[in-house]
């Protein structure tokens, strides 16, 4: 069990969460500005899966939603990749083999990003992918995010402008 004193000072420290996805580990620390902005570009692009109301709705209109939409939830699994291994570091280059042609060496990159959200869809069950969002999200203190953009816009507001 989880005291007090160990969240305020994972909080205070920033200390990294390790996770594992696919039998391999990752750090992940609070995700910076930029990171919450490339997982926002992603999310956005599930705006138009639409909603469902799931209190209501029969079994087979719950399963009928699920596999009409399940094509565009790829974006999932972009974003838990992103807030893991953040912003930094878009592409890792080097993979270790070149090609040679006419005496000119090739590196062959590796989107890191699309790796992750690879195993992320391959090895994890529903259930998981639920768990493992919650916990990166609670890592994000959303209301520090939210405080931020709201009091930037008000000062956005209030300022004069020019007539």
């Amino acid at each position: 069990m989880v005291n007090i004193e160990e969240l305020v000072a994972d909080c205070v420290l920033q200390n990294p969460v390790e996770i594992e996805i696919g039998g391999k580990k990752h750090l992940v620390a609070k995700p910076t500005l930029g990171t919450l902005i490339e997982a926002s570009a992603h999310m956005s692009a599930m705006s138009e899966l639409g909603t469902i109301d799931v209190q209501n709705a029969t079994s087979e209109q719950v399963i009928a939603y699920c596999m009409v939409n399940a094509k565009n939830c790829e974006n999932i699994a972009l974003v838990l990749a992103t807030l893991i291994l953040g912003r930094k570091g878009k592409k890792n280059a080097a993979e270790g083999k070149c090609n040679r042609f006419l005496g000119v060496f090739k590196r062959k990159e590796r989107d890191e990003y699309a790796e992750v959200a690879e195993r992320i869809l391959s090895t994890m069950s529903c259930e998981e992918i639920l768990e493992l969002y919650a916990k990166l999200l609670g890592l994000q203190n959303l209301a520090f995010f939210l405080q931020l953009t709201t009091s930037l816009t008000e000062v956005n507001l209030l300022k004069k402008t020019k007539r």
